[in-house]
């Protein structure tokens, strides 16, 4: 009798395991859904959010090709969509993965708060304090995507990465000329620090 009962409570064990990894499965689609529909992604994210993602969308607009800016912001939205997911969904609760995030909250914060300052302050930008941290945050991340998520979202991190700390890349974001759109963006940054997203 016992051993029906434990044979029952496998099964009922890995039907809700299934089920769990299907909605995870389910969600990461939906994000790469949003992540490509601008009017989508505004009904889905919070405000500040949705914010966020389209004033770095326009500052990378104006600073790079068209398709390159397209690419960068599709990414980034993806990336920091997927990983949220599997923070929601308990996949990052181990005591490494949470030391992992942790980290990752961590550096994003630092990163957020230099952007805002490099925008604020004029000639402050440092192009190598900035390439600094955000080697630092790729550093944290990639194994969690690397372990988590699919080839092509590693494949995603690294380029985005590899662009965004290209010295050209980087000091076009900077340039007097985009000051309004970087300043917008930093806004955007310091918004969702203050309501303790970042």
């Amino acid at each position: 009798h016992d051993d029906i009962m434990t044979t029952a409570g496998d099964v009922h064990d890995e039907g809700a395991t299934s089920m769990s990894s299907l909605a995870v499965r389910t969600q990461k689609k939906l994000v790469g859904k949003l992540a490509s529909n601008k009017r989508l992604s505004k009904q889905v994210l919070p405000d500040r959010a949705s914010a966020l993602f389209e004033s770095l969308h326009a500052l990378l607009r104006e600073c790079l090709e068209r398709e390159q800016a397209d690419k960068l912001a599709k990414y980034a939205m993806k990336l920091a969509l997927k990983v949220g997911v599997l923070a929601k969904n308990g996949l990052l609760d181990g005591e490494k993965e949470q030391e992992r995030l942790d980290k990752v909250k961590h550096h994003c914060h630092a990163l957020a708060l230099a952007v805002c300052s490099f925008a604020t302050v004029a000639y402050s930008y440092e192009r190598e304090f900035l390439v600094a941290l955000c080697e630092a945050l790729r550093a944290d991340l990639a194994p969690i995507v690397d372990y988590q998520l699919s080839d092509k979202s590693s494949a995603r991190l690294a380029f985005f990465f590899d662009t965004l700390c290209t010295p050209v890349v980087m000091d076009a974001l900077f340039r007097p000329e985009h000051d309004a759109a970087l300043k917008r963006f930093a806004e955007d940054i310091d918004s969702l620090i203050e309501s303790q997203y970042l």
